[in-house]
């Protein structure tokens, strides 16, 4: 009883101390409400005592004289007289950052509240003047330190504006004393001082300058073809940039980013001019990259500039029937009929065509590359006769060249063979002996030759038009002469071998098709091996044929070789394994080999599904490097 006794003395002490600590002021921590039902008369009095000396003491301005406010702020003997003077919006911005936190009340009763909120709202102007002393001391602190960083940066840069001064001085003074050289054409520039920073060669930059100065937002909105390097360029840097430009272009090109591959070679066109003139001809490669990047971009209105520009060049410098001016008539005409031009570009594919067959001859790759340009246009133009009719004349043109240098040959025999007679046999073996047959001249086989390629060229396009008899019988009219040329086991000879093949085996002649393949096949394996992909494709078409006579056993080996053969050349994952395991799952099924077909397919999923991975892996590469 006794202990229970003492610890209820102890709280109800600990009660009254608690008590005398808020609502006694001390020292301008406690406050007293006025109309507080709760209080007693002592807080009001106080607070009346208060506003009483508040009214007769004037008040400071603290905005104009931050060193008044400081000494008020710190002088501790009389805080009743500096709180007042302080309006109630004042501590908002400062106890916004840093909240005074409220007390938990533990007792649930309407007077412990409103006490509560009486007391931190008694707090927060004190507070508020508390954290806002420190503040107001470190700002005039840090006044004189940013005056000072002030005063040494404009001192520094009036030092360094001197010093420049200095230096055009002196190198007016040296220009003055010993003249300088005139500089050639197209390559004037102005010294440049020499703490002069380095240039960037980006190839997004917008202009290219050696200068310090920023280039003026003007130049950037100029055209690309009348823009040219500022005159403060050093000659000596330009072929540097020049470099780094094509290199920057020829990246974008690998990625197939035509936009900045075109401005990169626009950057670098604008320096060899400045560099070279712009008659140089040295400057037909940049114009020639500038166009492609512009051909793939769809732009070929915009692109004809560049390639006509090219085409001038090489008229001043390589003359109107050089191979390069070919090419690049030929180049123009093709962007005249990407955009459906076909009268303007049918007369400049046609002097591509002479130009190219004069200087390179009929059979040059160069030469049939625009002869296949042209029967493009004249077909995409709804031409298919006069294409036609073009490559029956030009046929025609090489059997009548083909029959001379035959006859020539013929000719020169005819006169070598009294001149033999004469001499008479060497010996009685000789004498007994079978005249052995002339060897064919190598004139006659290049012509045979000739006239070979241009009717297997015209039963193309013949096929391609849906004439399939007349393409039969220019195939084997080609055959013909590519087997009197060559023989029968030439690569040239197979290859119009097989597309007789092909041609009977659209027209449902498969029995005819079957011979040739088989002879195509054993030429393939014999001039290129047995493990290259040229001979698995033939070995594959070999065992289709069979698939589609009801050949299924014929056909079983030659899609077994076709596979080894593919996976040998290009790895066991490559998508040609996969097309050719297709074709042998075909096979299988044929035969009722279920089990075999099915693993076909399961490997064909895996190696497409790795494709694809693979496929997805490069584009994001090549994204990441876009980048």
């Amino acid at each position: 009883v006794r202990r229970l006794c003492a610890a209820a003395l102890g709280v109800a002490a600990l009660g009254a101390v608690a008590a005398v600590m808020i609502f006694a002021p001390r020292g301008g921590r406690g406050r007293g409400r006025a109309g507080d039902a709760s209080e007693g008369g002592t807080s009001t009095r106080v607070f009346s005592k208060r506003k009483a000396l508040a009214e007769q003491k004037p008040q400071p301005a603290a905005a104009s004289e931050p060193a008044q406010s400081t000494t008020s702020a710190q002088a501790p003997a009389a805080p009743q007289q500096a709180q007042p003077q302080m309006p109630r919006s004042a501590p908002a911005p400062v106890t916004a950052s840093a909240p005074a936190a409220k007390p938990k009340l533990t007792t649930k009763g309407k007077g412990n509240k409103k006490k509560s909120k009486s007391k931190s709202a008694a707090r927060k102007p004190a507070q508020a003047e508390a954290q806002a002393q420190p503040k107001q001391e470190q700002v005039q602190e840090q006044e004189p330190a940013q005056a000072q960083a002030l005063a040494q940066g404009a001192r520094a840069q009036a030092l360094a504006q001197a010093a420049a001064q200095a230096l055009e001085q002196a190198r007016a003074h040296a220009r003055e004393q010993e003249p300088e050289p005139e500089p050639e054409q197209g390559q004037e520039h102005r010294q440049q001082p020499d703490d002069a920073p380095a240039e960037s060669a980006g190839a997004g930059s917008a202009n290219v300058e050696a200068s310090a100065e920023p280039s003026p937002p003007q130049a950037a909105e100029e055209d690309a073809a009348s823009m040219g390097p500022s005159p403060t360029l050093d000659v000596e840097q330009s072929p540097r940039l020049q470099e780094m430009f094509e290199e920057r272009g020829a990246r974008e090109l690998a990625r197939r980013e035509y936009a900045a591959a075109e401005l990169a070679f626009t950057k670098a066109l604008e320096l060899a001019e400045a560099r070279l003139g712009r008659d140089a001809y040295d400057l037909c490669l940049l114009l020639g990259r500038v166009a492609d990047a512009r051909y793939h971009q769809k732009r070929y209105v915009e692109a004809e500039g560049p390639m006509k520009r090219v085409i001038s060049l090489n008229e001043i410098h390589k003359g109107k029937e050089h191979i390069e001016t070919a090419r690049a008539i030929n180049n123009l005409a093709t962007l005249l009929r990407m955009q459906g031009r076909y009268d303007e570009a049918r007369p400049l594919m046609e002097q591509a065509l002479a130009y190219s067959e004069a200087a390179l001859g009929a059979e040059h790759p160069n030469t049939v590359r625009t002869l296949g340009n042209f029967v493009e246009l004249l077909d995409e133009a709804d031409d298919k006769a006069g294409a036609e009719a073009m490559l029956r004349e030009r046929a025609e043109d090489a059997e009548r060249h083909a029959t001379k240098v035959a006859e020539a040959g013929d000719a020169a025999d005819d006169a070598a063979a009294p001149e033999a007679a004469a001499d008479g046999p060497a010996s009685a073996d000789d004498a007994d002996a079978v005249p052995a047959q002339p060897e064919m001249p190598e004139a006659q086989r290049e012509a045979l030759s000739c006239a070979s390629k241009a009717r297997s060229r015209l039963a193309g396009v013949l096929l391609s038009h849906g004439k399939m008899e007349e393409a039969e019988g220019e195939y084997e009219r080609a055959l013909e002469h590519a087997t009197c040329a060559r023989g029968e086991m030439h690569p040239e000879s197979a290859a119009v071998a097989g597309a007789l093949a092909h041609c009977y085996r659209r027209q449902g002649k498969l029995a005819l098709a079957e011979p040739l393949l088989e002879r195509l096949l054993e030429c393939t394996a014999t001039n290129l091996g047995e493990d290259h992909l040229q001979t698995a494709a033939v070995s594959n078409l070999l065992a289709s044929l069979h698939r589609e006579q009801g050949k299924h056993t014929a056909a079983e080996p030659l899609h077994a070789r076709a596979v080894a053969a593919a996976k040998h050349a290009a790895g066991e994952d490559h998508p040609v394994v996969a097309d050719l395991l297709v074709s042998q799952a075909l096979t299988f099924k044929a035969l009722g080999k279920a089990k075999a077909s099915k693993k076909c397919i399961e490997e064909v999923t895996a190696i497409r599904a790795q494709a694809q991975r693979m496929q997805e892996a490069q584009r994001a590469r090549m994204k990441f490097a876009a980048k």
